[in-house]
């Protein structure tokens, strides 16, 4: 499922990197899971008109995702890695028999872990049975839009955190479905994610896994999959998670062999690509610890990724990691992606044009009275190091309780700055989101 803000923020960095004859239009934003709002057109320009050259270039990613949710913050909290708390061992989708264990712990529920709906004796399991589980999330957005017109020269303010109210709109942003079949339990099992809203059946993933048969317990997954990527945030149009390609918008079909846990993680994928990302490479790494002195969980981690799409060759790195102690827990994630693109004119000179972007993120949590979990976070990027004053900005704080095992209430407010000249980038987005989850 693409989102508005993933789309806008996929165009934007497209065009920052790849020089076409073909023209793109961009959509104006809302937030990936948080906000879907009308948009307008634009066209955006940095010295020339740039574009997608048919392919799309590609950066890192993991830990854990959306649009099928899983949040790093909860698992460094706790001292968890990915494969703990997903049947996907490299994060995200359906999530695993710990999770259903210890939900009130880990969700951290209100009322001593009782969450707020009214007692109830029995509840659904989606742990069918030992060979067959489900799950799913269903999410549901009501996004206002708060932008400023542009004056006589096509300009807007640009660092500022309230604007007229523009639009508002109401949207089921997500429905997916999970489903694994534990073939031999603990050793061959088949792994589908499908979208089934908005905009009909599609399927994310489906994939074949083989574990503990390996040398050190390493797993191997064959067929379609989001690879393992830096921190696999909940929100796409994060920079550091749209620039890549590699998020929870876009799977990619090949093999994978990793291994998950607490101590070192590691992953490798190849893969054909799929949407013309031909003969990708990744690999992403990280540690966690857990009960280290103060923290609850630290965790250091890196990705690379290569990947050369008809006359591109496009390198791909991030850093990332994060720490929990007491209620505070705090994540950061840098990219860098270096392009370069090769170009043969009509009298057979060659030429090379060498762009790179870089874009951080950073995220501050806090749990207040032992269930509502608080967060303030900040975007940068800088689209290409060639132009200047071309750099985004984004500030986000909001609020994202579990009231109960199967329900979680979003609501966030976000503040988009980028050049003047360029009023879509300019804008504010309240969303109000209600999650359910099994």
């Amino acid at each position: 499922m693409k989102t508005k803000a993933v789309e806008e923020t996929l165009t934007e960095v497209e065009s920052a990197y790849m020089i076409s004859t073909i023209r793109m239009i961009c959509r104006v934003p809302t937030m990936h899971t948080m906000l879907r709002v009308p948009t307008m057109h634009t066209m955006w320009r940095s010295g020339r008109v740039r574009a997608v050259a048919g392919a799309l270039f590609t950066v890192l990613l993991v830990a854990l995702p959306s649009v099928a949710p899983a949040e790093p913050f909860m698992a460094l909290r706790d001292g968890f890695a990915c494969g703990d708390c997903h049947t996907n061992r490299s994060g995200g989708g359906l999530r695993s028999l710990t999770v259903e264990v210890h939900a009130s712990d880990l969700l951290r529920l209100p009322n001593d872990g009782a969450g707020l709906l009214p007692a109830h004796d029995t509840q659904f399991s989606p742990n069918i049975n030992d060979y067959f589980s489900v799950g799913g999330d269903f999410r549901a957005v009501e996004t206002v839009l708060f932008r400023d017109d542009p004056d006589a020269d096509g300009k807007v303010k640009n660092n500022t955190a309230f604007r007229d109210l523009d639009s508002h709109d109401f949207q089921l942003e997500q429905g997916t479905l999970y489903g694994q079949l534990r073939l031999v339990p603990e050793l061959l099992s088949l792994y589908v994610d499908e979208q089934v809203a908005p905009g009909g059946a599609t399927n994310r993933e489906a994939f074949a896994l083989l574990e503990n048969v390996l040398p050190g317990g390493a797993y191997l997954k064959a067929g379609r999959f989001f690879p393992a990527w830096g921190l696999k945030l909940q929100y796409d149009a994060s920079f550091v998670s749209a620039v890549s390609g590699l998020n929870f918008d876009r799977t990619l079909s090949g093999v994978e062999v990793g291994v998950s846990g607490l101590g070192w993680n590691w992953f490798v994928s190849a893969s054909e690509g799929g949407d013309n990302l031909e003969n990708l490479l990744t690999a992403s790494t990280y540690y966690m610890w857990a009960d280290v002195g103060p923290f609850n969980g630290l965790m250091l981690g890196a990705s690379a990724a290569r990947h050369e799409p008809k006359g591109l060759q496009l390198l791909s790195y991030t850093g990332f990691g994060g720490f929990s102690v007491g209620r505070w827990t705090v994540l950061a994630q840098g990219v860098y992606l270096d392009n370069e693109r090769r170009a043969t004119d009509g009298f057979g000179v060659q030429s090379v044009e060498d762009t790179a972007l870089w874009a951080s993120y950073v995220e501050l949590n806090y749990l207040l009275n032992d269930w509502l979990n608080t967060r303030i976070a900040f975007d940068y990027m800088d689209p290409d190091d060639q132009v200047s004053n071309d750099e985004r900005t984004r500030w986000s704080i909001g609020v994202d309780p579990f009231i109960d095992r199967f329900i979680q209430i979003r609501i966030f407010y976000r503040v988009w700055n980028g050049p003047e000249n360029q009023p879509q980038l300019n804008r504010d987005e309240l969303a109000l989101e209600g999650h359910l989850l099994f």
